[in-house]
């Protein structure tokens, strides 16, 4: 059975990157609970309490090669993931928030129950469909204009 897991990227004196688009996960801690077809919410440290990607567990951990982040999952993203970071959920009113002294504290990931899980896959959908429709209005917009320019011969 699938288990659900709150994974913090980046850390407090190295916030995660705005444009976060990796296909692993990285931990000082190891992984061992964290097995493939697990799913993880993705927690970007140092970006005002956001949450910004849905993500698929399709690794064991495996060593990672870098002494920082010794340990890895490699993972695939589910269909509109990852937000740009700023675009992402803030926790304030989720029930993950409740973790929020141990993210503080340096944890680098936190089992989720089902629906602590839910809300939060419930939210980043959600804002993954405003970012979907901005985009599209903004395509549709740019089509628009060329259309109703005139024509240079």
């Amino acid at each position: 059975m699938s288990r659900f897991w709150l994974k913090m990227i980046g850390k407090h004196d190295a916030p995660c990157r705005l444009d976060y688009h990796e296909n692993y996960a990285d931990s000082k801690l190891p992984m061992n609970n964290i097995q493939p077809n697990d799913w993880m919410i993705f927690y970007a440290v140092g970006r005002g309490k956001r949450l910004f990607a849905h993500v698929r567990v399709t690794s064991a951990a495996h060593d990672s090669g870098n002494p920082d982040w010794p340990y890895r999952v490699d993972i695939s993203y589910e269909a509109g993931f990852p937000l740009n970071v700023i675009d992402g959920v803030v926790t304030d009113n989720l029930l993950v928030q409740r973790y929020l002294g141990a993210i503080q504290h340096g944890s680098s990931y936190i089992e989720l129950d089902l629906l602590e899980y839910g809300q939060a896959v419930a939210e980043l959908r959600t804002a993954a469909g405003r970012m979907m429709a901005t985009s599209n209005e903004s395509a549709a917009q740019q089509t628009c204009n060329k259309l109703t320019q005139p024509a240079t011969h």
